[in-house]
């Protein structure tokens, strides 16, 4: 079993000590299950907004979240805490407050076992428009 990586299956004969003898089979079957070390790492993260509409403000209840990744130590050792970002689905929110699920876009291998807080309350404001009387008078034409 030395050097193996994945699940091992054999049929090793049986050594007996001096004096005993198998009653049936001089060999048995023997399968052994290899799992990779797991592990976890926790990363303190900034938030992304994802569809976010034109003409809005997005008020968060916080501005970073704790998130718990779960894989392998040789995943987790390829991540980079400043490339991980907390993301927040805000596409179609109407105004007013709402809990958004925090999600995260991981690599292979890496999965979210926590997210504290697990959800953001978003706040949506329409911002006001402005029309030209508000804004000093009449729309300059264009120079020609």
């Amino acid at each position: 079993m030395n050097g193996a990586s994945e699940t091992v299956e054999g049929n090793p004969a049986l050594v007996m000590p001096d004096g005993v003898v198998p009653v049936e089979a001089a060999t048995v079957q023997v399968t052994v299950t290899l799992r990779p070390v797991t592990a976890t790492r926790s990363f303190d993260v900034g938030i992304d907004l994802i569809g976010e509409a034109p003409g809005t403000d997005y008020d968060l209840s916080v501005d970073r979240v704790l998130l718990t990744l779960g894989g392998s130590t040789a995943d987790l050792d390829r991540l980079s805490g400043a490339t991980i970002v907390g993301q927040l689905d805000v596409t179609g929110l109407g105004a007013g407050s709402t809990d958004v699920p925090v999600t995260v876009d991981l690599p292979p291998g890496v999965t979210l076992v926590a997210a504290s807080p697990p959800s953001v309350t978003v706040t949506v404001t329409p911002r006001p428009s402005v029309s030209p009387a508000a804004s000093g008078g009449a729309i300059p034409s264009p120079a020609g």
